[in-house]
């Protein structure tokens, strides 16, 4: 046996000498390739860490901004059913509710009901202006409910609010009082003013839906359910007026604003005409018998009230009526009334259709309660007038105000015939006049003794439904009204537009800067924003 393989271990392993390592070398290679590895490994750890850290943190603050928005958007919808609080965008502020409703309602002190009759999933514009409109109403208040009743659906609904003169359909709204005993209907008609307009070649009429109306209507209807004091106006009929049935539009007018109008004949001895209750005679035709004379006389004499319209060239003499209005020393002249053609801001389009200057306030610059209804752009429109005349010594105790005046240039029309023109000649009579004047005379021992009239030289605006639309002509009705029974309670809420704002680029310069920003500088601003982003996270 060979001595060198005698002396090794068993377990011995031979090596090769030429490729045995030469000291510590291959140790401190395998160290450094293991240490590249756990330095790549702690790099890795510690990049994981921060993706994870900043992973974490926009997670959080994604939830977080997702609470705060369901809390701010629960609060304010809080606020909104409970306090109205609201910000209408629109540009006329089309779903606000007015200072005027909301003083009404919210100094209610007694349960109103409100229901509407909208079909159910119904997605019109009306429906929803409506019930954006309600909403308000019940939030002012807790003592407004909101009810919709369906009558497509279930067609007996409402029936208890069926009646003769409240005719119930699709998108009408009811409002009564708590035990239902006093309501009144609105129909989908009575939510809009419409704007008429008159063809010259065809002669005629169109109309088409202007101003949305509704809270109007809703807060003259809670006015009228809660009050216990409901003025009549009599209508007077049997001298050739204009009928009580062909007057539905002033009817309605007078009642939507809680007035009861009634026909009145003086015949009847089943009527007694009481003080504060007004007397509306619209364009007599044949005149007063002495008896009846005597029953308007005694009339205004004890606190009686009396709007008068007349019409130029419809009837003969009335020697008893203009006795009535003399005793308080009014007169209607007999010619009619031309603008000059100079004055082109007091007539439309023919001379003869006045547009007369309204007296807003009075000498001291106070408003006046006559024209409360009124505004500085407000205008009406008035065909064919008569003057009124006042005396030159005014009677004691007795105040007049001119309501309605033409311009300083206007003239009058007398003794006209077929030959006759409206230019104006020498013989004419020119200056200022009046188109309607108050008469006031005051009790001041018996405040409702007081007598009060109002006269206006124009009866087309009553007589005409169109022309009672037009433009401000409705409010000649209402506000003097409002006037001669000393009533303080309607309420004048602005109308609603229901034309589309359409914003327009005034010129081309602008156009030009409107370009260049909306489609150049904007998208770069954008584009840089969102590569120092990138940059500024990419080092991270």
């Amino acid at each position: 046996m060979d001595k060198d393989n005698m002396n090794k271990p068993e377990n011995a392993v031979e090596t090769n000498p030429q490729t045995a390592p030469s000291g510590d070398k291959a140790p401190r290679d395998v160290m450094k390739k293991s240490g590249k590895k756990s330095k790549k490994s702690r790099m890795a750890s510690i990049f994981h860490l921060k993706q994870l850290r900043y992973g974490s943190l926009s997670i959080v603050m994604t939830v977080i901004v997702i609470v705060l928005v369901m809390l701010v958007n629960y609060v304010f919808g809080l606020a909104e059913s409970n306090f109205a609080w609201t910000i209408d965008l629109s540009y006329n502020q089309k779903f606000s509710i007015s200072d005027a409703t909301r003083e009404v309602v919210q100094g209610l002190d007694e349960e109103v009901k409100i229901y509407t009759l909208l079909q159910e999933n119904s997605t019109s514009s009306l429906n929803t202006m409506l019930e954006e409109m309600l909403n308000r109403y019940k939030a002012l208040s807790n003592n407004i409910s909101v009810q919709n009743l369906d009558i497509v659906a279930n067609p007996t609904a409402a029936a208890k609010f069926q009646t003769d003169g409240n005719a119930l359909s699709v998108n009408s709204i009811v409002v009564s009082n708590a035990d239902e005993t006093k309501f009144r209907v609105i129909s989908s008609s009575d939510l809009y003013d419409y704007e008429y307009s008159y063809d010259y070649t065809t002669g005629q009429y169109s109309y088409s839906k202007y101003d949305f109306v509704g809270e109007q209507a809703v807060t003259s209807a809670i006015l009228y359910v809660t009050s216990d004091d409901t003025p009549i106006v009599y209508l007077l009929q049997g001298h050739g007026e204009v009928s009580y049935d062909s007057m539905t539009h002033v009817t309605d007018a007078l009642t939507a604003q809680n007035y009861e109008p009634m026909e009145l004949n003086l015949t009847d001895s089943s009527v007694t005409l009481e003080a504060g209750d007004v007397v509306m005679v619209v364009a007599p035709t044949k005149d007063l018998t002495d008896a009846e004379y005597e029953i308007l006389k005694n009339f205004l004499e004890n606190g009686g009230r009396m709007y008068y319209s007349s019409q130029y060239g419809i009837g003969g003499d009335l020697p008893n009526f203009e006795a009535l209005l003399g005793l308080y020393g009014l007169t209607v002249d007999d010619g009619l009334l031309v603008e000059d053609v100079s004055s082109s801001g007091r007539y439309y389009r023919q001379q003869l259709v006045l547009m007369p200057e309204i007296a807003l306030t009075d000498e001291e610059g106070e408003q006046l309660d006559i024209t409360k209804g009124f505004n500085s752009s407000s205008y009406v429109v008035l065909p064919e007038c008569q003057a009124i005349r006042t005396p030159e010594m005014k009677q004691s105790g007795i105040v007049y105000t001119d309501v309605l005046t033409t311009s300083d240039k206007a003239y009058i029309k007398s003794n006209i015939t077929e030959n006759t023109t409206i230019d104006k000649q020498e013989t004419d009579e020119s200056g200022k006049f009046s188109v309607a004047v108050a008469m006031d005379k005051p009790d001041y021992e018996n405040v409702e003794n007081t007598t009060r009239i109002f006269v206006v030289g124009n009866a087309y605006f009553l007589a005409s439904e169109s022309y009672l639309n037009y433009y401000d002509n409705s409010t000649l009705l209402i506000s003097p009204m409002e006037w001669l029974v000393n009533r303080d309670t309607s309420v004048y809420v602005p109308s609603k537009s229901m034309g589309t704002y359409v914003m327009s680029i005034p010129d081309n310069t602008t156009y030009q800067i409107l370009t260049v920003t909306v489609i150049i500088v904007i998208p770069v601003v954008i584009l840089l924003a969102g590569f120092i982003i990138w940059r500024r996270r990419r080092h991270l």
